[in-house]
């Protein structure tokens, strides 16, 4: 369903007419990322954070006044668990992605924007048990990426904008979940 809403609204942005300017941008965007299944299975009396800082630096074309393209790498952060004395383990995510993206502009400089794509993602576990390291390998994978935002322009060159995006990242040694990522950030257009 909600695939079928992402692409409908990719369609509904490429016809409609809109103020953003062809050519290249660039964009920095900060936010929180959620793993969905950080702490799943996770023992009562285990501290457990699933949610932390994420960052993105951003590449875009925009192909048409409706459509582009962009590239990112984005530093999505950690999820992390303990028990003091006993154990600690965290998994760092970083990720590149390459959207297509659509702009529906509503009027007065605010634009929808919806993304699909793909994120090849790498995720890095680290843990200790009793103060001895444990060896765990680390994943990567590449995974459908969606994403819906809105964009507020406030002038020709500057805007603003925040979105919401999620993927699945996790193979084996990782529970395959959901990574959704909230953000705010400002695009630069050259």
């Amino acid at each position: 369903m909600k695939l079928k809403a992402l692409a409908a609204g990719i369609l509904l942005a490429m016809a409609a007419p809109s103020v953003m300017a062809e050519g290249f941008y660039g964009a920095f965007d900060i936010g929180q990322s959620d793993f969905k299944k950080g702490c799943n299975g996770v023992a009562a009396g285990v501290s457990c954070k699933h949610t932390d800082t994420a960052f993105r630096l951003a590449a875009g074309y925009q192909i048409n006044q409706n459509l582009g393209v962009e590239g990112a790498y984005v530093d999505s952060g950690k999820a992390t668990a303990s028990a003091p004395g006993i154990f600690t383990a965290e998994v760092k995510s970083s990720e590149w992605q390459l959207v297509a993206m659509g702009t529906l502009p509503m009027g007065n400089g605010f634009s929808l924007i919806g993304k699909a794509g793909f994120a090849f993602w790498e995720a890095k576990p680290s843990a200790t048990a009793l103060g001895a390291a444990v060896p765990i390998a680390s994943e990567t994978g590449n995974d459908f990426l969606w994403g819906l935002g809105a964009q507020y322009d406030f002038t020709k060159s500057v805007a603003v904008r925040g979105q919401y995006e999620s993927h699945k990242i996790g193979n084996t040694t990782l529970d395959r979940g959901d990574l959704d990522t909230f953000s705010m950030g400002v695009v630069y257009k050259f």
